[in-house]
């Protein structure tokens, strides 16, 4: 199913396909696993949220909204587990000083949802402006959870080319969003929102 689009999977999950279900993990669970780890500093509470995450998507399977993107939802559950996961443990963060204020930039207002369904097409906006070799690699690593190895088999060429084709696609989609949007129009959580999907 690593070539099917998220719709098509969740509609899947819906039903109660574990294969639909798995191959949304393993789409989504690395980004998951980093950006609780920036916020949280620390690898095991990282790794536990990427779980929990994907344990309640599959116990809340039934519900997961058709007017709201994958993606989104994605953020949402993340968010919110993210910011469960500092409040319980808050006493042991205080290292980490400044998540406070990052932490506040990450609640999200009704209206934001779809706000952030109007961001998710704006990525997939920038992603059309890549040449078409760089885009197809993109997509097939960030849309379709694909290894490096994987891509490279399926295209027929080095993971090296591979890497240097990612590489090159985030920093030109980085620099879109830098060129065109700023944390005062869209707002710091929107930033936040694009720059978990990059």
């Amino acid at each position: 199913m690593k070539n099917k689009d998220d719709s098509f999977l969740v509609a899947q999950v819906k039903r109660g396909d574990k294969k639909a279900y798995e191959t949304l993990f393993y789409r989504y669970s690395e980004r998951i696993y980093y950006f609780s780890y920036k916020y949280l500093c620390d690898q095991h509470m990282a790794e536990e949220i990427t779980q929990e995450v994907f344990v309640k998507i599959w116990i809340n399977r039934e519900q997961l909204r058709q007017d709201l993107s994958f993606k989104c939802y994605l953020f949402m559950v993340t968010r919110n587990a993210v910011i469960d996961t500092y409040r319980k443990r808050k006493n042991h963060l205080d290292a980490c000083r400044e998540f406070e204020t990052r932490l506040n930039n990450l609640v999200l207002m009704p209206d934001q949802i779809y706000e952030y369904n109007h961001l998710t097409r704006i990525l997939n906006d920038f992603v059309a402006t890549l040449p078409d070799r760089r885009q197809k690699i993109y997509q097939l690593s960030r849309d379709k959870g694909y290894t490096h190895k994987e891509i490279a088999k399926e295209l027929g060429i080095s993971v090296k080319t591979v890497e240097t084709h990612i590489r090159l696609a985030i920093k030109h989609l980085r620099n879109m969003v830098e060129q065109n949007y700023s944390s005062a129009n869209i707002g710091l959580g929107g930033m936040i929102f694009i720059h978990f999907f990059i």
